[in-house]
């Protein structure tokens, strides 16, 4: 899997989250991450390789799922995608070759604009299952990874991304 953001939109808290769900699971899981200025709002690339790989980082046209946190960041993010792979995007309308939501406008709905990586998150996880840890996994993970300040609010932000797939 790939997530591509920008520095602050929480790619390498998603990347943690991910891997701490897939261990869970009993899998083997390597993470890495490329990132320019991420401070100032630079590109951010992080990489989960889960079960049988061979480095670190995803070529382009291997990924299974793409999570794109940005829409400036898309074209980055579909490079990656294999033929048949998955590409989620925060994004208002829709993208061609991905499916689309509003995460950051559902996170500012439960007040929680750092959020949007996680709503984004479980729109993915309920969308397509078979491409990631368990959503029990995930929502275990967000629960041990958060910080307590915000973990009640980093739930939520999971739980309305997964509500978004429920027409």
């Amino acid at each position: 899997m790939v997530i591509c953001g920008l520095g602050g939109q929480g790619a390498v808290f998603l990347s943690r989250v991910l891997a701490e769900a897939a261990i869970a699971g009993g899998s083997e899981v390597m993470v890495s991450e490329t990132h320019g200025m991420a401070q100032r709002g630079g590109a951010v690339e992080s990489f989960v390789r889960i079960g049988d790989f061979a480095g670190p980082t995803v070529r382009p046209g291997r990924a299974d799922a793409v999570l794109v946190l940005d829409e400036s960041r898309v074209a980055a993010g579909q490079r990656f995608l294999r033929e048949g792979a998955a590409c989620f995007v925060n994004a208002k309308a829709d993208i061609e070759g991905a499916s689309a939501c509003d995460a950051f406008g559902v996170a500012q709905e439960i007040s929680n604009a750092r959020g949007t990586n996680l709503v984004l998150l479980g729109f993915a996880v309920a969308i397509r299952p078979d491409l990631f840890p368990d959503a029990h996994a995930c929502l275990d993970a967000v629960k041990r990874l958060a910080p307590p300040a915000v973990r009640d609010r980093n739930v939520l932000a999971f739980e309305r991304g997964g509500a978004l797939t429920e027409v």
